[in-house]
């Protein structure tokens, strides 16, 4: 079941904490939000220095929705075991770039991969495979859907990589 298998997920990964997701300063991640939400807004250069490392980015939207195999008894998944669920998407994704996570809505969850350059398609490959085998028991119960954006270079970028995300 997906407790077990993200259960031996971190136990294989040691120092998996420290690549967890980064989390931005609030005032940052408003920023960055808002910048990614209002094509018209002009992004701040500055920006670049004080929170990414590198200036390729990758945004990627997740949506998890549990399927409703009885009509009769509608099922809810909690808030408590969706955080859990994206915190091991997130430890898949901060096992091979840097990620930062932004706060989601309707149950999905925002990562901005800085990468270090274009040419990354391989682990971006390796994730998504990783991530096909950790949920592979659960396939029958839930629906995931991947958005991720091309890899483009600064703030723009991003906001370019994030709309083909959504």
């Amino acid at each position: 079941d997906i407790d077990t298998a993200i259960t031996n997920l971190i136990d294989k990964s040691t120092g998996l904490e420290e690549k967890l997701a980064v989390s931005l300063p609030h005032s940052q991640q408003k920023y960055i939000a808002d910048i990614l939400n209002n094509p018209s807004a002009i992004p701040d250069e500055n920006m670049n220095n004080l929170i990414f490392k590198y200036e390729y980015f990758i945004s990627v939207a997740i949506n998890i929705s549990i399927k409703q195999t009885f009509p009769s008894t509608p099922v809810t998944l909690n808030e408590q075991l969706y955080s859990e669920v994206y915190k091991a998407l997130e430890s898949v994704f901060a096992s091979r770039f840097l990620t930062f996570s932004l706060v989601g809505t309707n149950n999905t969850l925002y990562l901005i991969l800085n990468v270090e350059s274009d040419d990354c398609n391989e682990d971006l490959d390796a994730v998504n495979e990783q991530i096909k085998i950790l949920l592979s028991a659960d396939t029958e119960y839930i629906d995931m859907f991947i958005g991720i954006g091309s890899i483009y270079k600064g703030i723009d970028g991003l906001r370019l990589s994030h709309q083909e995300a959504m």
